[in-house]
């Protein structure tokens, strides 16, 4: 009888020890989850927990003699233009939207099917990773936004957009927005503009002429303190 009381009360403390075990490991476990999603969180330091490796940082600041008003890409300019392009057209329909390399920086057309409904201004939920790799390249490059909406000929007279002037002044207005509001990136460094029908792409006279006038275009210029 002395040795099966004696089991029994090792037993029971083997127990009570073993449960206090689970219920520390599981309190430790919860707050380990707490301090990675913290630590996570410290690391991606935009708001909302967006991935700070979006989009490319793009080397404006160049060597070389220096034309007025004029970028002169270097290698590593373009590369960062490829990872850029391969990441948008990954994110969006390659046809409908360009990357290309100008004088005056980089110039970036989204047709409005990538961005907004017909006749609409909001920013549609898809096209929101298009734009966060956009957005979170203009906050880490040292550049200027230059947002410019564009429509077709086709009247538009609603409630809200009396006429495409006004449409393409909202879609421009509310990509500024975003990316001021989600990104932090300083106003003085967003500039939006519309441009209605008045500076098309191609004539209006077919429907497909027409869908490559509607479109938003993005140009990224220098900083003046980026440029030597």
């Amino acid at each position: 009888m002395g040795w099966e009381l004696a089991f029994t009360s090792l037993s029971i403390i083997l127990v009570a020890f073993l449960c206090m075990l689970c219920s520390y490991s599981d309190h430790e476990r919860g707050r380990m989850i707490e301090i990675m999603r913290s630590f996570k969180g410290s690391l991606a330091v935009l708001p909302g927990g967006f991935k700070p490796d979006l989009g490319v940082e793009l080397p404006m600041v160049v060597e070389g003699e220096i034309v007025e008003g004029d970028v002169i890409p270097t290698e590593s300019y373009k590369e960062a233009v490829e990872v850029l392009r391969t990441q948008l057209q990954e994110a969006g329909r390659k046809e409908d939207l360009s990357v290309e390399m100008v004088q005056e920086g980089l110039r970036i057309t989204l047709n409005d099917t990538l961005l907004f409904d017909s006749g609409r201004a909001e920013i549609t939920q898809p096209s929101q990773d298009l734009l966060d790799i956009l957005a979170n390249t203009i906050r880490k490059s040292p550049v200027k936004a230059i947002i410019t909406g564009h429509t077709d000929n086709q009247p538009i007279n609603t409630e809200l957009y009396p006429s495409n002037w006004e449409l393409s002044v909202m879609r421009a207005i509310n990509l500024l927005r975003y990316m001021r509001d989600r990104f932090q990136i300083p106003i003085e460094r967003l500039q939006a503009y519309g441009a209605g029908e008045f500076r098309p792409k191609s004539t209006n006279r077919t429907s497909e002429e027409r869908a490559i006038n509607r479109r938003v275009e993005i140009m990224l210029v220098p900083l003046e303190e980026g440029r030597e």
